[in-house]
């Protein structure tokens, strides 16, 4: 059994991209907890009405939308905050073959 082994190298990034995500981590800060803070939906605890469009419980069409915004809010943190080379892979060269 041969065990390959697998070289990352991380780039720093340059500095306009730092300057970018400088004023980017707050904003993206605030929005992560402005998100956190709506998912306590503390106001529709002890009630299962009123109905929208007659069957739907609000409780269900609030965490309907919640859910929504999450998954907003996630593709802009993969956007905006997820590191860029992180995909990229450097695989080290193949060891020459031994004679039996």
């Amino acid at each position: 059994m041969r065990i390959t082994r697998i070289k990352v190298r991380m780039q720093k990034p340059d500095t306009k991209q730092r300057k970018e995500t400088t004023y980017q981590s707050p904003l993206l800060f605030l929005l992560i907890v402005a998100v956190y803070a709506a998912h306590q939906d503390v106001w529709n605890w002890r009630k299962a009405g009123p109905m929208l469009f007659g069957f739907l419980p609000v409780g269900l069409a609030y965490h309907a939308a919640y859910s929504m915004a999450a998954a907003v809010l996630m593709a802009i943190l993969v956007k905006c905050a997820w590191p860029k080379g992180l995909d990229k892979h450097e695989t080290a060269p193949p060891e020459p073959q031994r004679p039996h």
